[in-house]
C-alpha cells in the first residue's frame, strides 16, 4: 500500500518538473478538443501500467525469445488495441502535465480500476483453481 503512494507521489513529482519545463520552452497549450477522451487515456494508462509491472517481473533471459517483449512493443500493442497513435498519446499527457489538477482525477480513476481489478484477482484464481480439480 506504501508504494502505492509513492508512486502516486513520483508521478506527481514528475508532472510538475515537466509542466514547469514546457511553460520555459514557450510550447503552445493543448485544446482538450485535441487530446484522447478522457476514458481512453484512463485505459491505456491503466493497461501501460500493467505491461511496465509484467516486464518488471519477467526473467531477463529467457529461452523463449517470443516472451521477451520490451517496453516500446508493449506500448506499441495498447496503442493498436485502443486505436490510437503514439503522438495522441504524447500529446494527451502533455496536456495533462500542463494541467495537473485534471490529471490527479484522471490518476485517481486509473488507480481505481487498478484496486478493482487486484481485488477480483483472488476470486478470479480460486475460480481457475476449482476448474483444474
Amino acid at each position: 500500500m506504501e508504494k502505492k503512494y509513492v508512486s502516486i507521489f513520483v508521478i506527481i513529482i514528475m508532472l510538475g518538473i515537466a509542466a514547469c519545463q514546457s511553460n520555459r520552452q514557450g510550447q503552445n497549450t493543448i485544446s482538450p478538443s485535441d487530446i484522447l477522451p478522457k476514458e481512453t487515456f484512463v485505459s491505456v494508462l491503466v493497461e501501460a501500467h500493467l505491461a511496465e509491472a509484467a516486464l518488471r517481473g519477467a526473467p531477463i533471459s529467457s529461452k523463449d525469445s517470443t516472451l521477451q517483449t520490451t517496453l516500446p512493443e508493449a506500448y506499441a500493442f495498447i496503442f493498436e488495441k485502443h486505436h490510437i497513435q503514439a503522438q495522441d498519446f504524447e500529446k494527451t499527457m502533455q496536456y495533462y502535465t500542463q494541467h495537473p489538477d485534471d490529471f490527479l482525477v484522471v490518476y485517481d480513476l486509473v488507480m481505481e480500476k487498478l484496486a478493482k481489478m487486484s481485488s477480483q484477482m483472488p476470486a478470479k484464481i480460486d475460480t481457475l483453481v476449482k476448474s483444474l480439480e
